[in-house]
This record gives structure tokens, C-alpha cells and sequence, in this order.
């Protein structure tokens, strides 16, 4: 069995196909392939058929997709880590209050695309999105709480892989994908 997770914006949609945008790349899905990465868009996806599993890796070597071996209670977090989390264009209003309003507004204002590590550690810290943090003339002071004291025996991702918060920021994360206010990249 593998868990998966669709990366790119939908950008058009014909009847037989749908167009998909990562980066400076553009792919035409149909049939199988559009299905899973549709499906994949909104939601973590999980699957044992071979045929789609085949279909994935396809999607996973065009760029479109992670996708991993269900292994246990990381699985979400570890593909997590392979994304660009994106705000999608969707007009919306975050109520004042909770871990989603907090990684809205992180991914809206921080000056670097924060990761679901670096989310995880703001959490951690209990560092709420704030002017304090935000702009260019912040992005050191932000970076520092991040990373100092520097830790040289593993990457923010690994450490964060037995934080606390991690299941709470991961949740939050998964609500926001799934109402499509977060779009992976």
C-alpha cells in the first residue's frame, strides 16, 4: 500500500484531460493519470492497486506527485517534507484564533516559503505569526529562531520528526489541503 499527495496547480479542464502547472512546467493528464492526481489534489490518497501504483510512479517521475510506502505514523509528515506548501488563490477569510489561522498566516506573510519542519518548530516554539516576523528586514530574525542554537547532527526535518506538535501542524496542514486553501508544489 502507498500514501500520496498531488503536487501542482490545476489550470484548465477539458473533458478528457486536465492541465496541470508545477514550476516553470506544464503536463496534459487524461484517463488514469488525472484521476489519481485529481484525487491526490485535495487529499492524502491512499491505494494497493497495482495498476494505479504504476500509474503514480509515472506521476512521481514527471514531478506531479510524492508518494511512499505506508509505513506508520510519519507517512503524512515524510511526504510532507518533499512539498512546497503554496496559498492558493482562493479569496478567504481565517478566523482570528487556531493552528490553521496561525499557518495561513505564516505561508501568507513569512519572507521564505516555510517548510512543514519550520512550521512544525513555530509551533513548537508557540511563535505566532506576527508583524515581529514578517519583511524583508525580518527574514534574519526569523531565520535564526528557526535554526539557532544550530544543530549539526541532523536537518530540522529529521529533529522535528519527534516534536510534540508535529501530529497538530500536520493536521492543520491536511484541513487547509483539504478545502483547497494549501496547494502543494
Amino acid at each position: 500500500m502507498v500514501i500520496y499527495l498531488s503536487k501542482g496547480i490545476h489550470y484548465q479542464n477539458q473533458s478528457d484531460y486536465i492541465m496541470i502547472n508545477r514550476g516553470m512546467r506544464n503536463a496534459t493528464l487524461s484517463g488514469i493519470y488525472s484521476y489519481l492526481w485529481s484525487i491526490g489534489s485535495r487529499r492524502f490518497t491512499k491505494t494497493s492497486d497495482e495498476r494505479e501504483i504504476e500509474a503514480l510512479n509515472v506521476l512521481k517521475q514527471m514531478g506531479l506527485i510524492e508518494v511512499k510506502e505506508v509505513e506508520g505514523d510519519n507517512d503524512k509528515y515524510e511526504l510532507l517534507t518533499h512539498c512546497i506548501l503554496s496559498l492558493s488563490d482562493k479569496d478567504i477569510t481565517m478566523d482570528d484564533k487556531g493552528i490553521e489561522h496561525d499557518i495561513y498566516f505564516w505561508l501568507k506573510n513569512a519572507s521564505l516559503n516555510l517548510s512543514i519542519a519550520e512550521l512544525v518548530k513555530l509551533h513548537e516554539l508557540n511563535v505566532r505569526p506576527s508583524d515581529e516576523w514578517f519583511g524583508r528586514d525580518n527574514l534574519y530574525k526569523l531565520v535564526m529562531k528557526l535554526y539557532e542554537p544550530v544543530s549539526t547532527d541532523r536537518l530540522l526535518e529529521y529533529q522535528m520528526l519527534n516534536s510534540e506538535s508535529k501530529d497538530e501542524v500536520v493536521a492543520a496542514v491536511e484541513r487547509l489541503i483539504n478545502v483547497g486553501i494549501i496547494e502543494m508544489m
